[in-house]
């Protein structure tokens, strides 16, 4: 191959590295809002379902409801209500590892009982709030890493082959 060709798939191959990462980062945090807003908006005991979309006098109207009722807890199937703040605060994106093309999003430290919340007990039904984040990700991942493209560097020089 030559010089030339090396050098054009090095400059694509860095693009789509970059871009990639980029993508990452971007539905990392993605699943980290969504985890975020779904325990922030979840019903309290009795409300029963997800709760769908809401409007803005629907949601201040919701979170006057929560305050009143700080302590009850979300009905089973729905993100956990917000308690203390501990759990949502700790919904974090690990991108330390970013140059291999690896994030983590999740809670590693300090609520040890967030895997109990997320899968439930043989006494609480699970409060899933990971999973339907990551489910939703899926989708938002499809359609960002549909996009991820070589960055336009004009057409690839003839190999001479």
């Amino acid at each position: 191959m030559s010089l030339l060709l090396l050098g054009a798939l090095e400059k694509a191959e860095a693009s789509v590295k970059k871009e990639t990462r980029d993508a990452l980062l971007s539905i990392a945090f993605e699943i980290q809002g969504d985890v975020q807003e779904s325990m922030r908006t979840t019903p309290r005991g009795g409300g029963g379902g997800s709760g769908g979309e809401r409007t803005d006098a629907q949601r201040r109207a919701m979170f006057a409801a929560m305050r009143n009722r700080q302590g009850e807890p979300s009905t089973p199937g729905n993100a956990p209500a917000i308690q203390t703040g501990n759990l949502v605060r700790n919904v974090i994106v690990d991108d330390s590892d970013l140059l291999r093309m690896h994030v983590r999003v999740g809670v590693f430290d300090n609520a040890p009982y967030a895997g109990f919340l997320e899968f439930g007990t043989k006494s609480m039904a699970a409060r899933p709030y990971l999973k339907p984040a990551m489910l939703h990700a899926a989708e938002v991942a499809k359609a960002i890493l549909k996009d991820v493209k070589l960055e336009e560097s004009g057409p690839v020089p003839d190999a001479g082959v």
